[in-house]
């Protein structure tokens, strides 16, 4: 759910895309890997002695490589010009795209190539569970003190805002309930329909954000 704060902020910097959009955008890697491990094009692999995550994430330079980052977050700005978005707006969402391997940076074990068959790295958070959930959580917080901040100047309500981290924080919550996966298929059915179900909840919550004014964040 990490990933979500880059997708509430650029719909703070950039209210005039769908909130949808951005968050699907900030899953675009864990989609299209998820799609690649169950065509057994990447790997995945589980340990039940690692603290924190117990995934093992063997190969996968086509979806969560630095080089492939680019590549698909590139895609992205171009397929946002040429269906109308603006120059601004379509470098947001492919930041967003990129930002999700920043991310997975700072709380991979060393499992991320630089480029396909390249050096691997990873600051490996996953084993400090704790401090990684405290960084996770507080960027959605974060992220969504901002949002907050843009509708209230702007003459909007804030439910939207709250509504959305309400969502994210029970999935994170619902996800550490669970007992750790032992079945690759069925972990990465599990996660693409989450991913659906987020893209599908910002959706609903999208139309009943009213049109802002310009703010010192929206002006560029």
């Amino acid at each position: 759910m990490g990933h979500y704060a880059a997708a509430i902020m650029a719909k703070a910097v950039k209210p005039k895309l769908s909130l949808w959009i951005y968050v699907g955008a900030a899953q675009l890697l864990d989609i299209i890997w998820a799609v690649l491990v169950l065509c057994r094009v990447e790997r995945l692999s589980f340990n039940h002695d690692l603290p924190g995550s117990v995934l093992v994430l063997e190969y996968m330079p086509w979806s969560h490589s630095l080089e492939f980052a680019l590549v698909w977050s590139a895609i992205v700005v171009v397929i946002a010009r040429w269906s109308g978005s603006v120059p601004s707006q379509s470098i947001v969402l492919g930041l967003v795209v990129i930002s999700h391997w920043l991310f997975d940076l700072m709380v991979h074990r060393p499992d991320l190539a630089l480029w396909r068959d390249g050096p691997i790295v990873g600051l490996g958070l996953w084993d400090i569970p704790i401090i990684e959930q405290i960084i996770e959580i507080g960027l959605l917080g974060l992220a969504s003190v901002v949002w907050a901040g843009v509708l209230e100047k702007s003459s909007n309500y804030i439910w939207p805002v709250v509504t959305f981290l309400t969502y994210c924080l029970g999935i994170q919550m619902l996800a550490q309930m669970l007992p750790a996966p032992t079945n690759a298929t069925a972990l990465l059915i599990n996660a693409l329909l989450v991913f659906a179900i987020s893209t599908v909840v910002a959706a609903l919550i999208d139309p009943y954000i009213r049109p802002q004014r310009q703010t010192i964040l929206t002006r560029f």
